[in-house]
């Protein structure tokens, strides 16, 4: 019987790269100029914006957290903060590129920054201490 593959035994450079390669694809959907004529808006765009940083907040924390099953606090806040400020930044630059920033936006982007990274610390916390 196969068992279950443990997402702590990928490497830290691996982890990077992946983190690097979503921060990289956020940065670049959100300062491609928008197109002359835009297409019909599928999903709210508060909601690609929360979900967009909730994966964001996912894989810092995966990131993160290496091999370890724990996340301390003071690297949730340091890592919340890092991405809310990016986040910040991420805003205030699209006007480069003929977008607007909108402080709903970066709400959007907070509030899934967190949930993303609570969602991934409760999965630290539920994975097995044998499969370490």
């Amino acid at each position: 019987m196969a068992s279950a593959p443990d997402h702590r035994r990928i490497g830290p450079r691996l982890r990077t790269t992946v983190w690097l390669l979503c921060i990289i694809g956020a940065f670049t959907a959100t300062h491609t100029p928008p197109p002359e004529k835009p297409a019909p808006m599928i999903f709210n765009d508060k909601f690609l914006h929360f979900m967009g940083f909730c994966a964001l907040g996912i894989v810092t924390v995966w990131r993160a957290a290496g091999r370890k099953s724990a996340f301390s606090r003071s690297a949730f806040v340091g890592w919340f903060g890092f991405l809310a400020t990016y986040g910040l930044l991420d805003e205030a630059s699209q006007r480069f590129v003929g977008r607007e920033f909108e402080l709903g936006d970066w709400t959007a982007d907070v509030a899934g920054a967190l949930v993303g990274m609570i969602i991934c610390v409760l999965c630290l916390r539920a994975s097995p201490a044998e499969m370490t």
